[in-house]
């Protein structure tokens, strides 16, 4: 409940004086900020009452210890499961006063007569996802600097990814609005090891990139199924939609510099949209990488992937320099069907081509369709003793193979769905 200043005195000095539970609290208008953005929450500890500022913004949001929540009761329900100061958490509101010594007895009338009172219950508290995961960040891609840990916190109903210093941290260090993000898979070979994945914000224009390495592989798919679920502007999306799957296979097999170029050693990274998702080994020019790469579930929001050269520094301190990139859009690729072509290699702001690069793409693309659909086209094809099937090897006749892989798909898709 929130109570005003004429009633919060009293309350204040029930909350010190009787022998209520440690953690008793009550919730006011605060009298120093003239304005019902400001909030003062005050807490029974063991000796004394602890008070804490909750300040409300335009965007609807509370704003407590660094944290957002989307409602007073949001405030109260954490902090009910977790420590707000020296091991307490939150117990039962103060609703009614005793009488205390010396004082006139008072009792603080019903939330429901208040128009600007607030009944704080303990609502059915939203989904969430939480543990810890290292983290690289930056405005380029690939992200050069040392891994760090936080602790992660996914709001499901809010879409929000949180990550604090420590699990029991009260001020969050950064926060990712994920409906503004997208997920990818990051191929073991971009940093030498496993269980990373990538989340790549775009705001404003501006790219921002955000590595994540989880302790297992299995660990890593987990969150970034979630992320993957989150980073959507609806994330509960009906199973009954169509849905688009795509992949991408990508094969590195040669290059071709200028003897003139000075290059000793150089590598590939391989980038979707802008984040660099895999790296190849350090080889000697001349060099013959032959790597192959396969990414899975592009969002619909990918339309390109680039392969940029490198020149590998001598020296630790200096950055490697890129010799040029090759980018191909996804569209221009047809469906399903090997890509083996020679690519010149350019560098921004320059027509000559620092080299060439020889990639074997495969870009596929194939409609999901809900198990209704299937369920009916499955009907159908194995009704009548086969007289639909019949009839369409009549008239695919010189095309059985073909026939027969697409029957097989739709029976195998039928398979996993149900």
């Amino acid at each position: 409940m929130v109570v005003n200043g004429d009633d919060y005195h009293v309350m204040c000095f029930t909350l010190c004086h009787t022998r209520g539970p440690v953690g008793s609290f009550l919730v006011r208008l605060s009298s120093v900020e003239k304005s019902e953005r400001h909030y003062s929450l005050s807490v029974k500890t063991r000796d004394k009452v602890q008070r804490f500022r909750i300040t409300r913004y335009d965007t609807g949001y509370y704003i407590f210890g660094g944290r957002p929540f989307s409602s007073m009761d949001d405030v109260v329900d954490r902090y009910r499961s977790e420590v707000i100061i020296d091991g307490i958490t939150l117990g039962a509101p103060i609703i009614q006063t005793v009488r205390p010594v010396g004082r006139q007895a008072m009792t603080v009338t019903s939330p429901r007569d208040r128009t600007n009172s607030i009944i704080l219950t303990q609502a059915h508290r939203q989904g969430e996802k939480t543990g810890l995961l290292l983290l690289r960040k930056g405005k380029k891609s690939p992200v050069y600097g040392k891994w760090k840990e936080f602790y992660f916190v996914i709001k499901y109903g809010e879409q929000k990814l949180l990550y604090y210093e420590r699990e029991d941290s009260h001020k969050a260090k950064g926060l990712l609005d994920l409906r503004q993000c997208r997920a990818f898979a990051v191929d073991p070979t971009l940093y030498g090891r496993n269980g990373v994945f990538m989340v790549m914000l775009k705001y404003l224009n501006e790219l921002s990139f955000y590595y994540f390495a989880a302790q297992t592989e299995e660990l890593a798919q987990e969150w970034l199924r979630v992320m993957k679920r989150h980073t959507l502007k609806t994330p509960d999306t009906a199973k009954t939609e169509v849905q688009q799957i795509r992949s991408l296979s990508l094969s590195i097999r040669d290059s071709k510099l200028a003897k003139s170029s000075g290059h000793s050693s150089v590598y590939c990274l391989v980038f979707l949209d802008g984040a660099a998702l895999a790296k190849t080994i350090l080889m000697q020019v001349p060099c013959i990488f032959d790597e192959s790469y396969l990414f899975q579930d592009l969002p619909l929001s990918t339309t390109s992937f680039a392969v940029e050269l490198l020149s590998a520094s001598k020296r630790a301190y200096i950055k490697d320099s890129s010799i040029g990139r090759v980018t191909i859009q996804l569209s221009d690729m047809p469906n399903g069907q090997d890509d083996d072509k020679w690519h010149h290699l350019m560098t921004k702001g320059s027509r000559t081509a620092q080299g060439s690069l020889r990639l074997v793409a495969n870009f596929k693309h194939e409609m999901i369709f809900p198990i209704e659909e299937y369920t009916s086209l499955k009907e159908l094809l194995l009704s009548d003793n086969l007289t639909v099937i019949e009839a369409l090897a009549t008239v695919c006749k010189d095309h059985h193979a073909e026939l027969a892989c697409a029957l097989i798909q739709i029976f195998c898709h039928y398979k996993t769905l149900v």
